[in-house]
């Protein structure tokens, strides 16, 4: 279990504007360990856990794009059936709500990332241990 930055940015619902920001990212030499996009208020949402955090709010800002910043869990699970509903069973005891969650992993993959944004960060750390 690791704590991660979370930024949350906001983009124009039109096509290209996800491949602009991550090439953006790519140029600042920052990866991109998870993300996920939705649509809200009539725009993307994109939520993302990068390897240099500070870097990408840096490449994020030079696009003029809005994004916050907040800290989420992430666990590393092996990469097969069971185990996200074991991890989420743990929060779920601890009394510890998951507003929002996202991974993937590859077919034949031994193990995925699992980031959970929750509403007690430290005990979601000690309940994922």
């Amino acid at each position: 279990m690791a704590k991660f930055k979370q930024l949350t940015v906001w983009l124009e619902n039109k096509p290209g504007t996800l491949a602009a920001m991550a090439e953006a990212l790519g140029r600042a030499k920052v990866n991109i360990l998870a993300y996920m996009a939705d649509e809200a208020e009539g725009q993307s949402r994109v939520r993302l856990v990068a390897s240099k955090p500070g870097k990408a709010g840096k490449a994020l800002a030079g696009l003029n794009l809005r994004f916050s910043e907040e800290e989420v869990v992430g666990v590393v699970l092996a990469n097969k059936p069971g185990t996200l509903a074991e991890a989420a069973g743990k929060l779920g005891l601890a009394g510890i709500n998951i507003n929002h969650g996202y991974c993937g992993s590859e077919e034949g993959s031994k193990k995925q990332l699992v980031i959970f944004g929750v509403s007690d960060l430290q005990r979601a750390s000690k309940a994922l241990k």
